[in-house]
């Protein structure tokens, strides 16, 4: 299972484009030559002329692809805000432009800090251009590089450098949008200005920038934390549209995998920073996906199946877009189509952990029990504190008979973290009770029965897929069907989890597919289930 942490990342840039001036074919121009009635001795003059007009014409039909990656720190750095506050400001501005198509800020965090080539990134993003910089602290002066390349051919397009003291960073960061926002109107030839300046009040701008810098602590307190720091930027600045919907990602975060709060409690304020976000039209593709994973949660499984196959056709799809359509399909019961986006989402952005996790998922759901295990521990080298992949890998630890590794893999987890989540007790307790230790089993489960009395969200399913597994399935129903007008989202999995495999044809456990999946899950006439 995966976090919803893990979907959301700090809104930064990676803008991606795909036309140059230069890149044209100059043939084009010659042909239209070739059909006026001018007298030889002006043929130079007009071909310049006609393939100046051709270029641009060619530039108005075709889209420019670009992407903006983070400022690579080349020691003694101001710290990240800076770089995600530069980021934030470039993609917005560069959103305003017609021809540009911008990807969400969505889809660039994978690459920040990773030992790739620009050409290797670019590949991977699917973009002919990149912007990207450097950042370094020289005694008390800020030095931030840019340069605009072209890939093929592998060129310098444009390139600045900028210079200042580093507690004027504000004033820093405003000269660098602005030059950079005038260098590339003119390499590129955009014809249309970019809409005003996107730079909200500077207290609020710094609550924005350390709202992210707190949740990127992936807990349910640093997103506690992080919700109050977007609020209080929006009460500032009531036009900071990314702040609603950073805002709008925090009420989903609680409401969903951390189980504090619940969907249909938080629906509203959600929807109307999403409303408010809408403003702000570099924000419609991020907006996209994101009301796609709120249908999921929301339990409307075909309205969010139809947004996430229209968002993952266009041009700056996001990976937690593609993750997002994957886990719509495969909590649905569609395992193999599932299956095969999850590997096209390997297939486009291999090293995004997210892709990777959603493959994991499907794969134990598959049968493929040893590469959901090698995925997980890859993973785990990579982000050892990753809640949702430790969950994974004790599932599927336990379905090929050893939940002793299992138990061990669960309680170092609890011991390096601090922090006991609601699915990775949930599931070291199944360990437990797999192995035959039902003094630890019970004690986790009692632990799950006094956190769910306080009214943490999260626990119910678990205790009901305890009690399943225990032999006791009248118990498991009555938990089900006792929590289901909380909505909570781990419900999805009811059609695909392994363990309530026993409870379907019974009346009861019907009766909560079709409230959670819709008539298409309750029996036909002939007695199958619409829904095979």
């Amino acid at each position: 299972m995966v976090a919803w942490y893990d979907l959301w990342v700090p809104v930064l840039v990676v803008p991606r484009a795909t036309v140059c001036l230069r890149s044209l074919k100059r043939g084009q121009a010659r042909v239209g030559l070739q059909k006026t009635d001018r007298p030889p001795r002006h043929i130079e003059h007009g071909r310049a002329e006609n393939e100046s007009r051709g270029l641009r014409a060619g530039l108005e039909q075709k889209p420019i692809r670009l992407a903006v990656l983070p400022l690579q720190d080349l020691g003694a750095a101001p710290g990240p805000s800076f770089t995600y506050g530069l980021l934030e400001d470039l993609i917005a501005q560069l959103s305003a432009f017609d021809r540009l198509e911008v990807a969400p800020s969505l889809s660039v965090l994978q690459f920040a800090g990773q030992p790739l080539a620009p050409a290797e990134i670019a590949k991977r993003l699917s973009v002919d251009h990149l912007l990207y910089g450097t950042l370094q602290l020289q005694g008390e002066r800020v030095k931030i590089g840019m340069q605009l390349v072209q890939l093929k051919p592998d060129r310098v397009l444009w390139s600045e450098v900028y210079e200042g003291h580093w507690d004027e960073l504000f004033a820093i960061q405003r000269k660098v949008v602005q030059r950079t926002m005038e260098g590339l109107r003119e390499k590129l030839a955009l014809l249309l200005r970019p809409a005003p300046e996107h730079i909200p009040d500077p207290e609020a701008y710094q609550w924005y920038l350390q709202g992210w810098s707190t949740y990127f602590q992936g807990n349910p307190e640093a997103t506690w934390k992080a919700r109050r720091c977007f609020e209080r930027a929006i009460a500032l600045a009531p036009e900071f549209h990314r702040a609603h919907f950073a805002l709008a990602g925090m009420l989903s975060s609680l409401a969903s995998w951390w189980g504090d709060l619940r969907i249909k409690d938080v629906a509203n304020a959600y929807y109307a920073a999403i409303e408010k976000a809408a403003e702000d039209s570099s924000l419609r593709f991020d907006i996209s996906a994101s009301m796609a994973w709120m249908k999921m949660w929301e339990w409307n499984l075909p309205e969010a199946e139809r947004l996430f196959r229209h968002a993952i056709i266009q041009p700056t799809e996001t990976s937690f877009c593609h993750s997002g359509f994957v886990h719509c399909l495969f909590t649905q019961g569609k395992l193999e189509e599932a299956y095969q986006a999850a590997q096209l989402g390997m297939d486009k952005n291999p090293n995004h952990v997210l892709n990777r996790s959603m493959l994991s998922d499907v794969s134990l759901l598959l049968g493929k029990y040893e590469e959901c295990e090698r995925i997980c521990r890859s993973i785990l080298l990579q982000m050892p504190g990753k809640h949702s992949t430790i969950t994974m890998l004790i599932w599927v630890l336990i379905v090929q008979g050893r939940p002793g590794e299992a138990i061990r893999a669960g309680e170092e987890h609890l011991a390096r973290t601090g922090q006991r989540l609601y699915f990775v007790v949930g599931r070291l307790a199944l360990a437990y009770l797999t192995a035959g230790d039902r003094v630890n089993a019970e004690r986790l489960y009692a632990e799950m029965e006094e956190r769910s009395t306080r009214g943490e969200k999260g626990f119910p399913y678990f205790m009901a897929l305890y009690q399943q597994v225990a032999g006791r399935p009248e118990r498991a129903l009555d938990l089900l069907e006792e929590y289901l007008p909380d909505r909570l989202t781990d419900y999805l999995w009811l059609k695909v989890q392994p363990e309530f495999k026993p409870l379907r044809g019974h009346p009861r456990f019907e009766a909560i597919l079709v409230e959670v999946f819709g008539p298409s899950a309750s029996p036909r006439p002939d007695g199958r289930r619409a829904a095979e």
